[in-house]
Parts: structure tokens; C-alpha cells; sequence
């Protein structure tokens, strides 16, 4: 069993085959997790703002974004 990280796109599972089209795919150990937790408190910062300018849609989902590729990365150190 392999997992993936993917955003904004399309996976097509085939017994044979997988393909990948989006914007972002990484193996866990790809995963730079530093990143993944900056991007978390920048999303967490932006959803907590009162700016009405904010577009709390898009800090969602950079935020499970975020917390998707914690997620996954530490599950593939911890196997």
C-alpha cells in the first residue's frame, strides 16, 4: 500500500495502474514538514483574522491541507 498526498486534481485507480493530474502529489517522505506547519499557523492566523478581505474558504483549505500532509508524514515515520 502506497499513500499520496494530492491537491486539487484527479486520481484514477486501475488494477494496473494509477495516474495522478493535480496540482500537488508527494510521497510522504517528500513531505516537507516544516513547511506543512508553517503553512497550518498561517491558515490558523487567517482564519482567526476579522479582516473582512479574508477568504475563509481558501484558509480552509490550505488548512486541511496542511494538516493532511502532517498527517501522512508522520505516519510514514512511524511505520
Amino acid at each position: 500500500e502506497t499513500k499520496v498526498f494530492c491537491s486539487r486534481g484527479f486520481v484514477e485507480v486501475l488494477p494496473d495502474r494509477v495516474s495522478i493530474l493535480a496540482e500537488a502529489a508527494e510521497l510522504p517522505d517528500q513531505i516537507d514538514v516544516e513547511q506543512a506547519r508553517a503553512h497550518q499557523v498561517q491558515a490558523e492566523q487567517l482564519l482567526g483574522s476579522d479582516d473582512p478581505d479574508t477568504d475563509y474558504a481558501q484558509a480552509l483549505l490550505d488548512l486541511r491541507e496542511a494538516q493532511i500532509r502532517l498527517d501522512l508524514a508522520e505516519q510514514s515515520t512511524a511505520t
